[in-house]
């Protein structure tokens, strides 16, 4: 399946049926930690960027083979911004009649000032938009936006989609060493306005596109939590997806975002030596690579 991937263990939403609306790496920031890579499209363009009726056929196929149960989230995300493809609301709509499984849409949040953007995503069970920094340069610095992006209207984007929406909103803040730490007591102050329903604290848990990008560590997290009333989501819940064809299913996730092997025991249910085999023989072919971050080995699609 070319938009289709999953179900995978996600931080923040159990098990997850990922939808890619957008191609590789299509989106309206470049954040110095994404795990899925540096933007070689940066755009605020909304547009049909993959046909949305073969999404939609995709995920009729999965559902008539797997069902969805087990399924916590069908979500938005994946390769880019999702909120750049202009039918995610006719997909939205769409999928509700075909599964009872609660919609989540993983976005950045850079489009919600747009009033169709807004209205777009209104019937999803779930939004988890992004906020790092409050501040212009420590914004530009962290996520480096489209040029034609304003951090004030990004801002009141947010609020007004608390006041329209009626679903839940996770607002998420990843912290990155050295660089928006000091955004604690400034982004207190617009939580206040924003009023999510959950703070997510993050930081960089998989390789970034730089090597400089660092983790906070745990006691800053911490802090940061208590002062900003936020639950920290470092880490997986272990919660086990489901997969037919290990091999391909590895691999289609590998692509999307480098995991680790008790992340891949996860994702297939699968014993340890099991997935080690599969690995192994993906290495070989030239599928996929080591990947050493922090002390720890990832295993990235090439």
């Amino acid at each position: 399946m070319k938009y289709i991937f999953g179900p995978v263990p996600s931080r923040r939403l159990g098990v997850s049926l990922g939808i890619d609306p957008v191609p590789l790496k299509t989106c309206s920031y470049n954040c110095i930690y994404c795990e899925v890579g540096l933007t070689t499209c940066l755009t605020t363009e909304r547009r049909e960027w993959v046909p949305w009726k073969e999404i939609l056929e995709e995920l009729r196929e999965y559902l008539s083979i797997h069902g969805d149960e087990g399924l916590d989230y069908i979500t938005f995300s994946g390769s880019g911004e999702p909120t750049l493809h202009r039918n995610i609301g006719d997909m939205i709509e769409e999928i509700k009649t075909l599964s009872c499984v609660p919609v989540a849409v993983l976005t950045n949040g850079s489009l919600l000032w747009d009033p169709e953007t807004r209205r777009a995503i209104h019937e999803a069970d779930l939004v988890l938009p992004s906020l790092d920094a409050v501040r212009e340069a420590v914004w530009k610095k962290i996520n480096r936006p489209h040029p034609s992006l304003s951090l004030e209207k990004i801002i009141e984007g947010l609020i007004k989609f608390r006041e329209e929406y009626k679903g839940k909103i996770y607002l998420e803040i990843l912290f990155v060493k050295d660089v928006n730490e000091g955004e604690v007591p400034y982004l207190l102050e617009y939580l206040r306005k924003i009023k999510p329903d959950k703070v997510q604290l993050n930081s960089v848990a998989r390789p970034p596109p730089h090597s400089w990008v660092k983790p906070v560590d745990e006691e800053f997290l911490k802090k940061a939590g208590e002062i900003l009333k936020g639950e920290i989501v470092c880490g997986f819940p272990g919660k086990k997806g489901y997969s037919p064809e290990i091999e391909e299913e590895i691999l289609k996730a590998l692509r999307i975002r480098p995991m680790d092997l008790p992340e891949l025991q996860s994702l297939t249910g699968k014993r340890k030596v099991e997935i080690e085999k599969v690995l192994d023989k993906l290495e070989e072919e030239g599928k996929v690579r080591r990947v050493e971050y922090e002390g720890k080995f990832y295993f990235q699609g090439v």
